[in-house]
């Protein structure tokens, strides 16, 4: 099955942390991708984002969070991946710290296709394999192996 989501990759980054949070590392995740993918509207996709992360932590567990948010004035999706080295605490739902981040800035319009989207991305993070490859690789190796076809 072709993974559909590599293809709304938009980065892989890494990101070096010192004293930050996770609604800190959301926030710069979210500037830097809005940067990256020209989205529209920064200021209020962080903020969708930063809502929804304290409603419920978007942690899934096994070191992995999937910040997310749907926005108006895009119309595909667009993904950016960001690991923590050292993970930061998350809350996630075994409390373990989170390592590996797909941040989804998703359009409105398409709740069927966001629903399968976060599916495919949880089903593919928590492969151990992909998980220990999402942790250990450089930057420029972390994208070409979200990106490569399986």
């Amino acid at each position: 099955m072709e993974l559909l989501f590599k293809n709304y990759v938009k980065k892989a980054l890494i990101f070096r942390l010192e004293k930050d949070d996770k609604f800190d590392l959301i926030t710069r995740f979210a500037e830097r991708t809005c940067k990256l993918a020209d989205i529209p509207g920064q200021a209020v996709f962080v903020e969708e984002l930063l809502n929804r992360e304290r409603q419920l932590s978007t942690g899934i567990g096994l070191g992995i969070a999937i910040p997310h948010a749907r926005i108006d004035g895009i119309d595909d999706f667009i993904l950016s991946i960001a690991r923590v080295k050292e993970g930061i605490p998350f809350d996630s739902i075994d409390n373990k710290p989170v390592r590996v981040l797909f941040l989804i800035a998703a359009p409105r319009s398409r709740q069927g296709d966001y629903i399968k989207l976060l599916a495919q991305i949880i089903s593919f993070a928590k492969d151990k394999n992909n998980f220990k490859r999402l942790v250990n690789a450089e930057a420029g190796e972390l994208e070409r192996y979200i990106k490569e076809d399986k």
